[in-house]
């Protein structure tokens, strides 16, 4: 279970990617909560934030069972 994102600047798009591996089965659900009131259910979705840090959690499931993740991803301003 996991994912990777690299931080980002201010007006950048944030690409994130999900990492998840069930060797049970396959993952037939996830759910993204981007820690700013959006969401997405897309396996690699790309989105944009407003400076600060964020709690991104990812939620994956098989069915029968979930397991979650969550990462603070930081956005820097823009520098000058």
């Amino acid at each position: 279970m996991g994912f990777t994102t690299a931080n980002s600047c201010l007006n950048d798009s944030v690409i994130f990617t999900d990492t998840s591996i069930n060797v049970d089965g396959q993952i037939v659900s996830r759910n993204w909560d981007f820690g700013d009131g959006n969401s997405s259910s897309d396996l690699n979705p790309v989105h944009k934030f407003n400076s600060g840090s964020y709690q991104v959690r990812l939620i994956s499931g098989t069915g029968s069972c979930a397991d979650t993740i969550t990462k603070t991803v930081t956005i820097h301003p823009t520098p000058d």
